[in-house]
């Protein structure tokens, strides 16, 4: 795993959009003071989830957005995308390559993507953790970090050391288990709160199911006398409408004598009357001829009027068509010839940019020489200057050695002697505490045999156990989700239902005669547009669009139930509505036009792409026949330009009139249309039903589920309590023998110190002697040397003036010719960014030439049809006019004929009344006794109609013995006490026991869940004991790989000495603070914060290094940590990093010069404008370093 790309946009400094490849090895970042390097640092700890802006030099989230400056806005977002490689699956996900991306906005809203997708900030510390590069990272070393790390107090430096043994994901996970330990005590107290409350209501519906079924047994004995006394009352009732009906039959018959007398004369009156009728058809046959004629004149003459306007619109179209072809042409020829200015002033900055580059690389070569020159006068004088300097320094040196030496003698002696004493006293403890220790590991091989079998069959189960509730868990979220699918589909439904109940999305006058309808007062509705039609999915809006507000019309039977109904809306006032007779409606329902059978984008005729009920063939056939449906409007329009002159409908609600009318846009309104509501119900009601069967699958599955997980968790349960005595046994050994370990251990250090101190003392004394010999001699070899060597040569001084005057000139020609080259290629960007909108217009300038051509030829063609289409109707018109004339004389022969037959018919009306005021007398005499006989068959159908509805038989199935006679006053008297009795027991809880039986199985699950409970807290106790364990031991054991590694660290960069990291409290590992002790060669054991500048740096960085030798991060940014180390110091912390950067990558911020050799790439960082970062990369292979050098 390494650092591949680094992508900025808008952060801190950095205005625009950077990116920063990053290879293997080491990669520097330099630039001046203030220019931004840093800033690269804090973009990718920020990426990585930093949440502190005080660590990143800020004071508020905003402040890492690029604020702005006096000639650039600021940025309304920063952006940080940080790519990493993940071949070797050091991170947890199946990618190859890892990106990370932060976003912030300056209304303080931010986000966090990995590989694209939207994440919470802890997916990416859990995907870091462990990895080094988690929430203590050591793999970012800021400005000011070495010296907090080694200032610092024991305790806070516990984040980092964490980080670096790899333990913060064993205490995140306590964390996790600690916070779901209070949730599992939350829980657990609602649910006895739940129990506490069910076992009080637990007396009381017993109380009321008592209750319940004295109710029953009264109401039982009560149903069964009402029964005995309504049988009786049927059986009356029945015998008096015997004898009334009788009567009734008598009265029939001489009602209808009178009727037979009354229909001859009526038949004869009928004869006559047809008679009538007849020459009145015949008036009408001839009046409606002749209206017929004179109509059908008028319609060709409109027509012709039509055509003559349409073939003048064609004129004048075609008039602006050419218009329109002949702008269209001069302006594509005025692109072309710009287009081919633009090719040329293209050639011309290539040509120009040759030039700047063949001007750069010749100016390159000079600079490269001058350097070499220049570098090579101040390697002369650098080391003039040095050996007199060092001729000096060595006299002054050796003298101070001289009496150094001899103070340094007399002080070891005392000190030898108290070392001694201290190391033999050190050695003896030690012996006694290995022989301790060997016994306790003794004990703890045996108890961790006997554990290991126990954990092993312990794992097993948890494994099978953790299988079961994953199902359940999954299973169970399967179960709410579709619970929470069908009551949001049921809602859904139930909500349109109601509007479809109510004939939402109708006119008031529409909902009133549908009201009617229902209730009965107006008959032969059947039902609305909207409701006689099944569109398929996709076609609503279509459909929609073309019957407009016809899909509110409604549908009756006969044109006299449409009357009926416009009448009830006029004497209501209730608004107007459109009626679709089926007796009378006639379809326009036509073939397909053939040229219309293989038209892409054609979908048919709108009447054939719906079903429907055959009765309303003729309504929809009217509405849809004559329709075509088309994929979108661009089809549609060629249609009408093929000459297919028919209305259109679009899927997307657009329509087109025969005569080319366009309707579309955008829709005010977002309510459901009747049709799109009714596909709707019929789709959640099979989704309701789909969604009730697998909710029942998943409780199945559940309980079974349950059941089998029961059986295992008691039988976990009981190997649980044996492991977990073992491990306490195994515990107590572990901890004493890891504070015997520690203890010994620290007695090590100790005696190592102890022997170190001894052995420099002894090394010192046997070097004091020799250095005393050698100081002398060079201290006269010293004094006559440094007074013969003379001073810098004044040639040499001058001719380095010179060179490096030459070398800025050089390297301001250099610029120059860059900047005017960018300016080149800046040009030559611009001019390729106008090329291509150019080509892209020329192209459809082109595309609408012919476009323009082919609708001149449409038109020509439709003015000559139309020409011809004008003669044809004429020549009708005057064929018509004839027609009519002779049509108006029939109509007078008609008129005379129908005055002869009307007198006939007045003589026979009169005989008719006569005989029509008998029949009402014998009709009068029918009816009263039918009211009778009406009022004794409604209260025998009442009495049935409540024997049916209170008793579930009729009259017929009433049993013999119940119609015979019987006390009926006792009845009556038994009745009233029983209701008497049933109500002194007041509101009856019927469902009591239906209750108990509920409350009763509810307790019990709400005990076997506080089990459950129970159970959890015993697992999460569990799962928080197993990672102390394994973080106590894995910390352990990396504490000592890091304490080794520092050790070795240390020495090798001081070059002699010694240092230790220890554990302030030994008995909590994962708790205590950690102290550092450092020695560097020469000096007593010191405080810290004694140490020098330096000397504090070089300590850190070997702490960082054994940080990294013993838990490698995958990339390592160091932020100026070379700063305090002298020339010797830096040179071994080169070696020390390059030797780093063979096993993982290393990005070093630096100014110094030996940081910067080591680095196989190079970033500058610079600002040339105030307050704007700049950068560039340099591969080291073209560079000469200087000190200093940016």
């Amino acid at each position: 795993m390494q650092l591949n790309k680094l992508y900025i946009n808008g952060f801190k400094t950095f205005a625009g959009k950077f990116e920063f490849d990053f290879k293997e090895g080491i990669t520097a970042i330099v630039g001046p003071n203030g220019s931004g390097k840093s800033n690269l640092s804090d973009a990718i700890r920020w990426a990585l989830g930093e949440q502190s802006i005080r660590l990143l030099r800020g004071s508020t989230l905003a402040d890492v957005i690029f604020a702005g400056t006096s000639s650039r806005k600021q940025s309304g977002m920063a952006e940080v995308t940080v790519v990493i490689d993940n071949g070797d699956r050091a991170i947890p996900l199946e990618y190859d390559e890892v990106s990370v991306t932060r976003r912030v906005f300056r209304n303080g809203e931010s986000q966090f993507l990995i590989n694209g997708i939207e994440c919470r900030l802890r997916d990416i510390n859990d995907m870091f953790a462990g990895t080094g590069l988690g929430k203590e990272t050591y793999a970012v070393i800021e400005q000011g970090k070495v010296d907090a790390i080694i200032s610092s107090q024991p305790n806070d430096r516990r984040g980092i050391f964490d980080e670096a043994s790899g333990i913060m994901r064993y205490k995140n996970r306590k964390k996790d288990a600690e916070r779901k330990l209070v949730d599992v005590d939350e829980r657990t107290g609602r649910a006895s709160d739940i129990i506490d409350e069910l076992a009080a209501k637990e007396p009381i519906l017993e109380e009321q199911s008592a209750a319940a079924q004295r109710y029953k047994a009264a109401s039982s004995e009560l149903a069964s006398l009402e029964f005995k006394l309504i049988c009786s009352e049927v059986t009356e009732c029945s015998s008096r409408l015997s004898a009334s009906e009788k009567e009734l039959d008598l009265k029939v018959q001489a009602r209808e004598r009178a009727e037979t007398d009354l229909s001859a004369m009526e038949t004869e009156y009928e004869t006559v009357r047809m008679k009538a009728a007849d020459s009145a058809i015949g008036y009408d046959s001839a009046y409606m001829r002749s209206q017929a004629a004179s109509k059908s004149a008028m319609k060709h003459e409109l027509s012709i009027k039509d055509n003559e306007a349409e073939l003048m619109r064609d004129r004048m179209s075609l008039e602006r068509t050419s218009s329109d072809r002949d702008d269209t042409c001069k302006r594509l020829s005025s692109m072309r010839d710009s287009l081919k200015d633009l090719y040329s002033k293209k050639d011309s900055a290539r040509e120009r940019i040759d030039a700047k580059n063949a001007k750069i690389g010749s100016l390159s070569i000079k600079i490269g020489d001058v350097r070499n020159e220049l570098q090579s006068i101040e390697k002369s004088m650098e080391k003039f200057k040095t050996d007199h300097f060092t001729l000096v320094s060595e006299v002054a040196s050796i003298r101070t050695s001289l009496g150094s030496i001899n103070e340094r003698r007399e002080a070891s002696d005392a000190r030898k002697a108290r070392l001694g004493a201290m190391l033999a006293a050190k050695r003896q403890y030690i012996t006694e505490a290995c022989t301790d220790l060997e016994e306790e590991k003794s004990k703890l091989r045996k108890i961790v045999k006997e554990a290991s079998e126990t954990l092993g069959m312990i794992e097993a189960a948890r494994k099978a156990l953790g299988m079961f509730r994953a199902e359940e868990d999954s299973l169970t979220s399967s179960k709410d989700a579709l619970s929470s699918e069908l009551t949001k589909s049921r809602a859904v439904l139930a909500g349109l239902e109601s509007l479809e109940q109510d004939y939402e999305g109708y006119s008031p006058a529409v909902k009133a005669v549908l009201g009617e309808s229902k209730k009965g007062s107006l008959k032969g509705i059947l039902c609305t547009v909207g409701e006689a039609l099944n569109v398929p999915k996709g076609m609503e809006t279509a459909i929609e669009a073309a019957l407009g507000g016809q899909i509110n019309d409604i549908i009756c039977r006969t044109a006299d139930d449409a009357s009926k109904c416009v009448e009830y809306l006029k004497s209501n006032r209730a608004g107007r509505a459109t009626f679709l007779p089926i007796d009378i409606i006639k379809s326009f329902k036509q073939g397909i036009d053939a040229r219309l059978a293989g038209f892409d984008g054609f979908l048919g005729m709108a009447s054939e792409l719906v079903t429907f009920d055959k009765v309303f063939e003729p309504a929809v056939g009217y509405l849809l026949g004559a329709t075509a449906v088309f994929k979108d409007l661009e089809t549609a329009v060629k249609a009408q330009r093929m000459g297919i002159r028919v209305k259109s409908s679009t899927l997307d609600g657009e329509t087109l009139t025969s005569g080319g009318a366009i309707t579309g846009g955008a829709r005010r309104s977002q309510q459901e249309s009747v049709i799109t509501r009714r596909n709707r119900i019929s789709a959640l009601k099979h989704e309701t039903d789909r969604l009730f069967a697998s909710l029942q699958e998943k409780n199945v599955e559940i309980d079974d589920l349950r059941k089998k997980a029961q059986v295992l968790i008691d039988e976990l349960s009981t190997m649980e309590k044996s492991a977990s005595e073992t491990e306490a046994r195994r515990k107590d050994i572990e901890t004493a023998i890891s504070r015997m370990e520690s203890e010994v251990g620290s007695a090590h250090s100790q005696e190592i110190l102890l022997n170190g101190e001894l052995e420099d003392i002894e090394s010192d004394e046997l070097r004091w002697a020799d250095d005393i010999a050698k100081l002398e001699k060079e201290l006269i070899r010293a004094e006559q040397a440094a007074e013969s060597h003379g001073d810098l040569s004044v040639s040499e001084k001058s001719q380095k003036g010179e060179k490096e005057a030459e070398l800025a000139s050089l390297m301001e020609g250099l610029t120059s010719h860059q900047i005017e080259k960018a300016t080149y290629e800046a040009e030559l960007k611009a001019l390729d960014a106008e090329i291509a909108p150019m080509k892209a217009s020329i192209s459809r300038s082109e595309e609408e030439l012919a476009r323009l051509h082919q609708r001149i030829d449409e038109l020509g063609s439709s003015i000559i049809s139309l020409s011809s289409l004008i003669e044809d109707e004429r020549r009708l018109c005057e064929g018509f006019q004839q027609e009519a004339s002779l049509a108006t004389k029939e109509l007078e022969e008609c008129r005379q004929r129908r005055g002869e037959l009307e007198s006939g018919l007045a003589s026979l009306e009169s005989d008719i009344k006569q005989k029509r005021r008998r029949l009402a007398q014998a009709q009068d005499a029918e009816n009263r006794l039918s009211l009778e006989s009406a009022r004794f068959l409604g209260e025998f159908e009442a009495l049935t109609a409540r024997l049916k509805k209170e008793h579930g038989i009729t009259f017929d199935d009433i049993p013999s013995e119940e119609g015979a006679a019987f006390d009926k006053e006792a009845t009556s008297v038994r009745i009233e006490e029983l209701k008497a009795a049933i109500e002194s027991l007041g509101d009856v809880n019927l469902t009591a026991a239906e209750e108990l039986d509920n409350l009763k199985s509810r307790l019990s699950f709400m005990r076997g869940q506080i089990e459950d409970l129970d159970r959890a807290r015993a697992s999460l106790a569990q799962v928080i004991k197993e990672a102390e364990r394994t973080a106590r031991k894995q910390f352990i054991e990396m504490f000592a790989q890091i304490r080794e590694n520092f050790k070795e660290l240390f020495a090798q960069l001081f070059e002699g000495g010694q240092a230790d990291i220890v554990l302030v409290d030994e008995e909590e590992p994962l708790e205590s603070g950690i102290e550092i002790i450092c020695r560097p060669p020469g000096k007593k054991l010191s405080q810290l914060s004694l140490l020098s500048g330096g000397e504090k740096a070089l300590a850190a960085i070997a702490l960082i290094f054994s940080f990294l030798k013993s838990r490698p991060a995958p990339f390592c940014i160091l932020d100026e940590i070379d700063a305090a180390l002298d020339e010797a110091n830096l040179q071994r912390f080169k070696e020390l990093v390059s030797d780093y950067s063979k096993r993982s990558q290393m990005i070093i911020i630096t100014h110094r010069r030996r940081t910067m050799e080591s680095a196989g790439r190079v970033y500058g960082v610079t600002m040339e404008e105030q307050g704007v970062s700049k950068s560039v990369c340099v591969d080291t292979s073209q560079l000469t370093f200087q000190e200093g050098m940016v």
